[in-house]
C-alpha cells in the first residue's frame, strides 16, 4: 500500500507537487467511493453509527436540503425541510429523531431542529435574532440530558441585545434558543468564533480566526465559510488563488495578532461559559474544526495561504504541540474515534487542479498516515470505525459531493 508515515517530531513540510503526484493506496482509495448524489452546497454532516446519518446544505436555487442514509452512505433520501434563503453548515445528530442544522441567516435565526419522529426538520425558536453566521452545530457531551443539549456556534445579532461571539444553547433538542453564551473576553474582530467541540456539559473549546481582506461576511447572499471556501446562492467555490506568502510557520503570540491579517486562537470555557480565555493564539493562521474525544485531549486543524496545520492538546488545553505541517495544503476537518485515533481532510487547491487529502493517525498524531482522493476538496469528515466513514466535498466543477468508506 502507497502511503507516507509523517513524523510529528519537528516542523514536516509536505509540498504540494508531491501531494499532486502521489499515487494514493489503490484499496484505500477505491474504497472512499461518491455516492449517486450531488448538490449545490453539502457542508453539514453527522453520523449516528455505521448505518445512519444526515447532509445538510443548499441547492442553487437557495433552497435547504437536508438528507439522511440508512446504509453507510450509498444512497440518501430528502428530509423535507421549511427553510428557504440559508445556508445550512453544520449538523449535530444524536439519533434518528434528534438533530439541529444550523447555519447563515441575514434576516433572523437559521436553525433547524428535526421533529415529527424524524420525517421533518423545521426552524428552531430564536427569539430577536436579526442575524446568524453559524456554520458548525454541536451536541454537548455530559450533561443530565446530554442528548438533548445542541450548540450553534458562531456569531448573532439581535434586534434589542448586543452581538454575540461564541454560541447558542439549546436544551430541547434544538427546538428553542434562549441562552447565547458570548465570549466577552476574547475580541471579537480578531477572534471570530468558527468551530466548537464540547466534550462536557461545562466544558466548551471554540476555534476562532479571521484571515487578510476578509470579513466573515462578503457580498449580498454569499458567506466565506474560509479563505478557501465561499457559498452563495450560486453553490459553492474554492479559492485557488495564493496570495503572497509572508508566513513561514505558526507560533503563540500573546499580542499583535492581526499584524498580517492572519489570527487565530482556541479559546476555553470549563464553567459552562461564564468566563473565556484564549489557550492557544497565533498571528499567523486561523482554526478550521476542532476536536475533542475527551476533556483532556483535542485535536485542531488551521491554515494560511502557504500551509496546513494539526495541532494537539493532551493536558485539556494547558499546551499545545504543532503535530504536522503541509506545504500548499488546505486543512478543513478533523474527527476522532479515541484520544489516539485522529483523521484530517482537506487538499490542495492548484490552478492545474484540486487534490483531496486524508491524514489519519492511530497514535495520537506522533505519526500520520496520507490517503489521496484526485478530483476533490474534502470540506468535513465524520469516522465511523477505522474503515468506514463519511466525508463531504468539491469536485472540479464545484459541485458538492458526499464520499464514503465501507
Amino acid at each position: 500500500m502507497r502511503a507516507w508515515r509523517v513524523p510529528s517530531v519537528g516542523v514536516v513540510l509536505v509540498s504540494a507537487a508531491a501531494l499532486l503526484s502521489l499515487v494514493p493506496s489503490v484499496a484505500l482509495a477505491a474504497s472512499w467511493t461518491p455516492a449517486s448524489f450531488q448538490e449545490a452546497i453539502i457542508m453539514g454532516l453527522d453520523m449516528i453509527d455505521q448505518s445512519t446519518g444526515f447532509v445538510s446544505g443548499g441547492a442553487s436555487n437557495a433552497q435547504t436540503n437536508v438528507m439522511k442514509t440508512t446504509n453507510g452512505g450509498p444512497s440518501w433520501t430528502e428530509i423535507p425541510s421549511v427553510a428557504q434563503g440559508e445556508f445550512q453548515l453544520g449538523l449535530a445528530a444524536t439519533s434518528a429523531s434528534t438533530a439541529l442544522v444550523s447555519g447563515v441567516s441575514m434576516l433572523d435565526g437559521a436553525c433547524l431542529f428535526l421533529t415529527d419522529n424524524g420525517r421533518r426538520f423545521t426552524n428552531s425558536s430564536m427569539p430577536d435574532v436579526s442575524l446568524q453566521q453559524s456554520q458548525d452545530a454541536q451536541a454537548v457531551r455530559g450533561c443530565n440530558d446530554g442528548n438533548r443539549t445542541f450548540a450553534a456556534v458562531g456569531s448573532f445579532q439581535f434586534y434589542s441585545s448586543p452581538a454575540v461571539n461564541g454560541y447558542a444553547l439549546s436544551t430541547d433538542a434544538a427546538a428553542s434558543f434562549t441562552t447565547y453564551v458570548n465570549m466577552s473576553e476574547i475580541d471579537p474582530d480578531a477572534f471570530s468564533a468558527r468551530y466548537g467541540a464540547f466534550p462536557a456539559c461545562d466544558t466548551a473549546f471554540i476555534s476562532t480566526g479571521t484571515w487578510p481582506d476578509t470579513t466573515q461576511t462578503a457580498a449580498a447572499g454569499s458567506f466565506k465559510l474560509s479563505s478557501k471556501v465561499h457559498v452563495s446562492n450560486k453553490g459553492l467555490t474554492l479559492n485557488r488563488v495564493r496570495r503572497h506568502r509572508h508566513h513561514t510557520h505558526g507560533h503563540q503570540s500573546s499580542h499583535n495578532v492581526k499584524s498580517g491579517g492572519w489570527s487565530g486562537s482556541i479559546a476555553l470555557t470549563t464553567d459552562g461559559g461564564r468566563t473565556f480565555k484564549n489557550v492557544f493564539t497565533s498571528d499567523s493562521f486561523y482554526f478550521n474544526q476542532i476536536v475533542c474525544p475527551s476533556v483532556k485531549v483535542c485535536y485542531a486543524v488551521a491554515e494560511n495561504d502557504d500551509y496546513g496545520y494539526v495541532y494537539g492538546t493532551q493536558n485539556g488545553g494547558d499546551s499545545w504541540n504543532e503535530l504536522l505541517r503541509v506545504s500548499g495544503t488546505s486543512l478543513m476537518a478533523v474527527d476522532a474515534l479515541s484520544n489516539s485515533d485522529v483523521f484530517v481532510a482537506g487538499g490542495v487547491l492548484a490552478q492545474s487542479g484540486i487534490n483531496g487529502t486524508i491524514f489519519s493517525s492511530n497514535d495520537g498524531g506522533k505519526t500520520f498516515e496520507q490517503t489521496n482522493l484526485p478530483g476533490y476538496y474534502l470540506t468535513n469528515i465524520k469516522m465511523t470505525s477505522l474503515s468506514s466513514g463519511i466525508a463531504t466535498a468539491t469536485d472540479e466543477d464545484n459541485q458538492s459531493d458526499i464520499l464514503y468508506l465501507k
